[in-house]
Order: structure tokens, then sequence, then C-alpha cells
């Protein structure tokens, strides 16, 4: 366990007590996140807010069990035109995934992820537009849609 001190994003600085899981990298915003358990106020910190950190003595504390985030799996169609199928290896990189060539031209893409990183895939996912079609889960295709419904919603007029 740990023990560290943050800034909020109302400027005030605040303790918090965590599990520490693992370090993420979020290519989107630039920035480095703590993800952890065991604290009240969510499992997410940006790094960059941590002012002081320390090891915490446990004496006196219950042992917390630490779960692991499910993974989700997805599954892309590439249209390899405009060197799309390099363009999206490299920018899911950190992800683990598999690939299969259907043909010359078309491949399929198995992607791992954390269902807490959901919004950040299908905005990554929209960014390739028609060189990238999703394939299953259903209910990942169904928010693909949901976001282009919302997206043309607020065209200008």
């Amino acid at each position: 366990q740990i023990k560290f001190e943050i800034t909020n994003r109302f400027g005030r600085e605040m303790f918090v007590r965590c599990y520490p899981l693992r370090l993420e990298y979020s290519e989107k915003d630039d920035k480095f996140r703590l993800i952890s358990t065991g604290c009240r106020y969510g499992g997410i910190v940006n790094l960059a807010r941590i002012t002081t950190c320390e090891k915490c003595n446990t004496t006196g504390y219950a042992t917390h069990h630490v779960s692991m985030e499910s993974k989700e799996s997805l599954t892309l169609r590439i249209f390899d035109e405009r060197n799309a199928l390099e363009r999206t290896l490299l920018h899911f990189a950190h992800f683990e995934k598999r690939v299969e060539r259907i043909d010359t031209k078309r491949y399929l893409v198995h992607i791992k992820y954390n269902k807490s990183d959901e919004t950040e895939m299908v905005i990554r996912i929209l960014s390739f537009g028609p060189m990238v079609e999703v394939i299953e889960p259903q209910d990942f295709k169904n928010l693909i849609i949901a976001r282009l419904k919302s997206q043309k919603s607020c065209e200008l007029k």
C-alpha cells in the first residue's frame, strides 16, 4: 500500500491511500496514470498531480484483495489502403493483439483491451475512417454507431 498527496482538479491538496496495480500511458492525452485499487476516490490518478509519495506501514490495516481488470476482445477488419495496416498496428502497439491475413488488401486484427479504455478505443478506431471496420463484439459496434450518430447530430446547418 502507498500513501501520496495530490493536487485535485480544484487545486486542493488531498491524501490518498491505495494499492498500485500498474502505470499506464495515454497516447491520446499524453499523460501517465497510476491504476490502483482500494481507494475511495477512484482507481485512476494522473501522475502529474502527485506531489509526494511514500510506502505505507500496513500494520493495523486489513489485507486488501487486488483484482485485475477484465480484458475485452475486439476484432477489426483492416482495408490496407494508404498504409492503414501499419498505421493501425503502430497506433495499438501497446495492446495485446493478433493479425490474420484475409487476402492481399484485407486483414483481421484481434485486440485485447481493458474495459475502462473503451471510450478511448472508440475514438481511436474512428480516427481511421473507412479503412477500419469493427467486426465484433456487437456491443462495441453499437458504441461506434452511437458515437457516429452523436457526431452527425452536432452537424452545423
